[in-house]
This record gives C-alpha cells, structure tokens and sequence, in this order.
C-alpha cells in the first residue's frame, strides 16, 4: 500500500460499500428506528462516501511522495525499491507511447470531478436526511467530527511523512 494512492483498495469493493451504505441510510431514515442506530448509520454512510471521494480523486494517480534515503544495512528494500521503479519506468513509457492523448485524459479528469461532486452532494443529502430524523439542526455539526478526523489525519501524515515506514527484517 502506497500513502495518496488507492493500491491497497478495489474499487469494486468502495462502490459496492457506498451502494450498499446509501441504501442503509435511506432504510434507516425512512423507519423509525432509535437515535444511535441513526447516529451509526449517519458516520458509516459519511465515511463510505469520504473512502469514494478518496478513491475517485487517487485512481490512476501514480505519483508517490519522495521517500526518505533507505539505510546502507537495508539492501534488500533498495533492490525491491529499484525493481519496482524500473517497472513504473517501462509502464510509464508503455503508457506514453499507447496513444492515450490529451483528450482522453480531460475525459478521464472531467468524470473523476463529476463522480466527486455526486458523491459530496450524496454526503449533503446524509447530513439532511440526519437533521431531518433528528428533528434538529444540531445534526449540522455531525460532519464537523468526520472534518476534524480528516484533518487530524492529513496532519499526521504530514508530520511524519518524513520518516521511513519500512520494515527490518534483523
């Protein structure tokens, strides 16, 4: 797994969680059900969404931060590293020389925008859907607690990102 990418994920397997999670939350909404399986149903639907947002604006990106320098000791990570770049390096010519022109890439940039916006415009309706259940506009402060875990989130990572995640096999 790679930080900004979404190697680690299917994609299948996000849409299938937001599918799945839109169709809990307008469940959940459209009964009467008590506050905590609606309070649950509201951050697991948000976070369903925040991981497609995620996911739509890091698929196909193949950028990856500049990692720190690997220790003389650690051969074995330098030799994986450097096979690994030699492979990017022939699928990145493989990609250049395959015709894909700009064009396509604006279509490709133009849906990812679409499907972000949808999916944000997804979040707004859970917030909505949250008040209205709630009876109260005291729901409007639900997303500042998805806001503030994202946030302290991009922080850490910015804090640390310095630092090398590998593993010693000593």
């Amino acid at each position: 797994m790679k930080l900004q990418s979404t190697s680690g994920q299917a994609t299948s397997s996000v849409v299938i969680a937001m599918v799945g999670k839109t169709t809990d939350f307008l469940a959940t909404n459209g009964l009467s059900m008590p506050l905590q399986y609606v309070i649950m149903c509201y951050f697991s639907s948000s976070v369903a969404y925040v991981n497609g947002i995620q996911v739509a604006w890091y698929y196909g990106n193949d950028f990856l931060p500049e990692e720190a320098k690997p220790k003389a000791s650690d051969k074995f990570a330098e030799s994986l590293r450097s096979a690994s770049s030699n492979s990017d390096k022939k699928k990145d010519r493989n990609f250049s020389n395959s015709g894909h022109s700009d064009s396509e890439n604006t279509v490709v940039k133009y849906i990812r925008v679409v499907g972000m916006g949808l999916l944000s415009l997804g979040m707004v309706g859970c917030v909505v859907g949250f008040c209205l259940n709630l009876g109260s506009w005291y729901g409007l402060f639900a997303p500042v607690g998805i806001a503030t875990v994202l946030i302290s989130a991009k922080l850490y990572i910015l804090k640390f990102s310095s630092q090398s995640f590998s593993l010693n096999t000593m």
